[in-house]
């Protein structure tokens, strides 16, 4: 049985909803990665693989954002996404899946054993970029999707920063 809308009977979200879960999706992503992809942690744990220090302090601590990565969006199972918002949906999907491959990446290098050598560094430092480079990419599709699916629907987007 899928979900329904309990007010108005509706399999599918309306698009208001649904660009209001797409925008929550994105937004509690990046406020759970930030500190590690573009924030202090990260930056500070590629100074340090830089530097060739032990990875120790960071193995476990990557853990949890990839976890809760996988949970958002859970509570809209079952809900319809508008026939219309399948390319939206694609780009948050696309996204998530860039941020997800940007933090295995860095817990491979978190990973690295004591004594590590830039030979073992250097491809992990590789991929690491081209995987930034998805998330920036995807990250900017997924923006301006949601700015055009909102001038479409009429929808005021309200931006905070």
């Amino acid at each position: 049985m899928s979900a329904c809308d309990p007010t108005t009977g509706n399999k599918n979200m309306s698009p208001d909803d649904y660009l209001t879960h797409n925008i929550s999706i994105w937004n509690g992503v990046v406020s759970q990665t930030e500190p590690w992809i573009g924030g202090e942690r990260g930056e500070k744990m590629l100074a340090d693989a830089s530097e060739l220090k032990s990875m120790k302090g960071y193995k476990n601590s990557l853990d949890n954002p990839r976890k809760e990565l996988g949970n958002y969006g859970k509570g809209y199972e079952g809900f319809g996404i508008p026939e219309d918002a399948q390319d939206l949906d694609v780009k948050l999907k696309a996204f998530q899946k860039s941020v997800d491959t940007v933090l295995a990446t860095m817990q491979e290098i978190a990973a690295l054993p004591d004594g590590y050598t830039e030979a073992q560094l250097a491809p992990l430092l590789e991929r690491l970029q081209a995987a930034s480079d998805t998330y920036d990419t995807d990250g900017e599709a997924l923006d301006a999707a949601q700015k055009v699916y909102a001038k479409k629907h009429n929808i005021q987007l309200v931006v905070n920063g």
